[in-house]
C-alpha cells in the first residue's frame, strides 16, 4: 500500500500540518481572534468557518494516521475550497467588509 512507503508518510504528515494550520485559523475565527468579531461576520463566513474547521480537523486525523479516507477527505476539502472560491468571486472578502482599503 502506498501509504506505508517512507516518502509518502512524510508527505502525508506535511499535509496534516497544513490542514492543522487551517483548522486552527477557522477555530481562531470562531473564538474571536479574527479581524472582525465572529458574530458580526456574514452568515456564510460563519458557516464556512464551522464547516472547514471540522473538515480540516478530521482530515488531519486521517492524514496523520495515514489512512486512505484521510487522503480522500484532503482532496475533497481542496475541491470544496476551489468551488467556494469560484462561486464567491466578486462577493468580497473579510478585509473589504471592514472598510479598510
Amino acid at each position: 500500500q502506498a501509504t506505508e512507503r517512507p516518502w509518502m508518510s512524510i508527505y502525508l504528515r506535511i499535509l496534516a500540518f497544513v490542514f492543522a494550520y487551517g483548522a486552527i485559523v477557522h477555530f481562531g475565527n470562531i473564538a474571536g481572534f479574527g479581524e472582525m468579531p465572529w458574530l458580526e461576520t456574514p452568515l456564510t463566513w460563519r458557516i464556512g468557518d464551522v464547516f472547514y474547521g471540522i473538515l480540516d480537523t478530521v482530515a488531519v486525523i486521517g492524514l496523520g494516521a495515514r489512512k486512505v479516507w484521510g487522503i480522500g477527505l484532503c482532496l475533497s476539502c481542496s475541491a470544496f475550497r476551489l468551488g467556494y472560491l469560484n462561486c464567491s468571486k466578486g462577493t468580497g472578502n473579510r478585509e473589504q467588509g471592514t472598510g479598510k482599503n
